[in-house]
C-alpha cells in the first residue's frame, strides 16, 4: 500500500467538506477494501488527544468508482475555528493498522459571510 505524504486540509465552519481517497499499490494499481477492512479518518484537537473531534469509518460498502469519499457535514464542522490534527489509516482483517496519511494539519476557518437568522 502506498503511504501518502503529509497533506494539510482546510474546511470552513458550518459548511460541508469533502475529499476522496484512492488506495493504490506501489505500481499505482487500485486497491479495494475487503469486507472486514476499514479506513479510519480521525480529527483531534492535537495528535496527543485521546478523544476524536470527528471520526469517520469507511468500509468496502462506501467505495464509489474505486475511491472512498470522506465527508463532513455542516453540523460536524460547527466546531471552534482553529488548527486540528488528523490522519488516515487502514485496518486490515487481521487487525494490522497502517497509517497511510501521517499526522497533518486540518484547519477549520470562519466564514466571512454566513446565513442570517430570521
Amino acid at each position: 500500500m502506498m503511504i501518502l505524504h503529509k497533506q494539510n486540509r482546510t474546511a470552513f465552519r458550518k459548511s460541508s467538506w469533502f475529499c476522496t481517497l484512492k488506495l493504490v499499490n506501489e505500481n499505482g494499481e487500485p486497491l479495494r477494501l475487503s469486507e472486514r477492512e476499514k479506513i479510519i479518518f480521525g480529527i483531534k484537537s492535537s495528535c496527543n488527544d485521546s478523544v476524536y473531534v470527528i471520526r469517520k469509518i469507511l468500509t468496502s460498502d462506501d467505495e464509489i468508482n474505486g475511491a472512498y469519499p470522506i465527508c463532513c457535514s455542516p453540523e460536524e464542522l460547527s466546531i471552534v475555528p482553529k488548527r486540528y490534527s488528523y490522519d488516515v489509516g487502514v485496518q486490515y482483517e487481521d487487525g494490522t493498522f497502517i497509517r497511510i496519511v501521517p499526522e497533518s494539519d486540518f484547519y477549520v476557518k470562519t466564514n466571512i459571510t454566513e446565513k442570517e437568522e430570521e
